[in-house]
């Protein structure tokens, strides 16, 4: 007799919790897991909370993505802010892809300290100029070989430098005139990505940008990307020598404004 009420015990228990299991409309079973399609359109979001601009997609041969948040770099403009990042980066984030540390061969660079250049920038609106410091900060980067590294370097210098060129100081730009020269802004942020090597080792290098004294006129990135286009097309040839995956492929590039996620422009 005990086991017969433990038997009917035991089948009432489960079907309560059968009944209680969530159906579709607890909104838990019309959960649609959906991989990422790394050929979603611009200007849509693929998933909320997703940052695409941290990693690679095969769909062209190199991402570059640009924040849309300004900082000055004040007279550092043209070919002297190429220059100057350009320096920085290989100073600081030199090739090391030979050293074998932790018994892998890539090179990368973790973060480094004190990347920056002094400029001038509007202290005391709306005609104080005065020296401020540019910073560059927040990076990381990994590469297979000093040739990548150079690419991944060479990209977010030249990105820079095209977002102040053929700017007028005067109407939409990110250039305008500040104790009669030339000064201008650009993004917060640079990511470059390139496409992995080896047993699939990421290429990439991210970058930041910040100076405290950026509130003035504007940042355009929307507008003046073109700029960016022709400059990283100038090292399509050398990206795809480089990676064996687009030898028989024609160069693609994809630069984007960073919005939000795979929203952009």
């Amino acid at each position: 007799m005990k086991l017969f009420n433990f038997c009917i015990g035991l089948v009432l228990g489960l079907a309560i919790l059968v009944g209680a299991a969530p159906t579709p409309e607890d909104g838990v079973s019309d959960i649609e897991f959906v991989p990422l399609n790394v050929t979603v359109p611009m200007n849509t979001t693929a998933s909320a909370g997703y940052d695409p601009s941290y990693e690679y997609h095969d769909y062209s041969t190199v991402q570059v993505w640009i924040g849309v948040t300004q900082q000055t770099v004040g007279w550092v403009i043209e070919k002297e802010l190429y220059e100057t990042v350009w320096s920085q980066l290989d100073r600081y984030c030199p090739d090391n892809s030979k050293d074998r540390w932790g018994g892998n061969k890539w090179g990368s660079c973790r973060d480094p300290k004190g990347l920056g250049f002094p400029t001038q920038c509007l202290i005391n609106p709306p005609f104080g100029n005065g020296q401020c410091e540019t910073t560059i900060h927040d990076i990381w980067g990994e590469w297979e070989n000093d040739q990548i590294r150079r690419l991944l370097i060479g990209s977010i210098a030249g990105t820079l430098e095209a977002l102040t060129k053929d700017q007028a100081i005067i109407g939409p730009s990110n250039c305008f005139s500040l104790g009669n020269r030339k000064a201008c802004n650009v993004g917060d942020k640079v990511r470059v990505n390139l496409p992995p090597t080896g047993n699939n080792q990421r290429n990439y290098m991210h970058v930041r940008i910040f100076n405290y004294h950026s509130q003035y006129s504007n940042f355009r990135c929307c507008e003046t990307r073109e700029n960016v286009d022709r400059a990283i097309d100038g090292l399509g040839n050398e990206m795809v020598d480089v990676f064996p995956q687009w030898w028989n492929r024609e160069f693609v590039r994809d630069t984007r404004c960073i919005i939000d996620g795979w929203k952009s422009c």
